[in-house]
């Protein structure tokens, strides 16, 4: 990105939600996989062991750029296990900010974003505009930001808040993911400097 943007400060907003959670929405969302696979643990077995197998040849941060470019069986793997390494986030974090500095990359949690309180989703506003020098917006044009989120986003609102049942998980494959995510989110965390970055206790229930 930065080849692209030369030296022009590019101000990159970034929402993560719990990783576990993210998975199982694109699981749910996109058809393909629902009609490819049995269940939500047949995806994440078959895309967790493949991703492990290749991080063991050669090694996480290449397997998350190059998964697919490293051998035809990983080129063979169903839509190249994309969902899991999209939410491996601290990879592709670490280089946002090497690339832009620290100063130019806010990260905002989905579940704040699109909390119940609308307090809370008011103070992520403030953030983001904070962020993109936009500090000056007065509490009425925050609450009209506010409305529409919830009127003109309802789907996406939605969507992104929708969680899981507690049969959709089995607790092998939860244990799975939670093991496989956790060095992830410790880094998200010393990166970001909150332990909130592990969603702490967090079960999508």
């Amino acid at each position: 990105m930065r080849a692209i943007y030369g030296d022009v400060d590019v101000k990159i907003i970034a929402v993560l939600r719990e990783p576990v959670a993210r998975l199982h929405a694109a699981y749910s969302h996109y058809e393909h996989y629902a009609k490819h696979f049995k269940s939500f643990d047949e995806f994440v077995n078959l895309f967790v062991d493949a991703f492990e197998e290749c991080a063991g040849e050669h090694g996480v941060e290449g397997c998350a750029h190059r998964f697919e470019a490293y051998h035809p069986k990983y080129e063979a793997v169903f839509y190249h296990a994309d969902q899991l390494i999209k939410t491996m986030y601290a990879v592709f974090l670490e280089g946002w900010l090497a690339m832009f500095g620290a100063e130019n990359v806010l990260v905002l949690r989905t579940e704040d974003v699109f909390h119940s309180d609308p307090n809370v989703r008011k103070e992520q506003l403030k953030k983001a505009l904070s962020h993109l020098g936009l500090a000056d917006v007065t509490e009425s044009a925050l609450d009209a930001m506010d409305a529409c989120d919830e009127e003109c986003n309802a789907d996406d609102a939605a969507m992104a808040t929708r969680k899981y049942e507690a049969g959709d998980v089995s607790p092998e494959t939860r244990a799975k993911l939670d093991a496989f995510f956790a060095p992830q989110l410790a880094d998200l965390a010393a990166m970001l400097g909150d332990e909130k970055w592990r969603w702490p206790g967090y079960r999508g229930v």
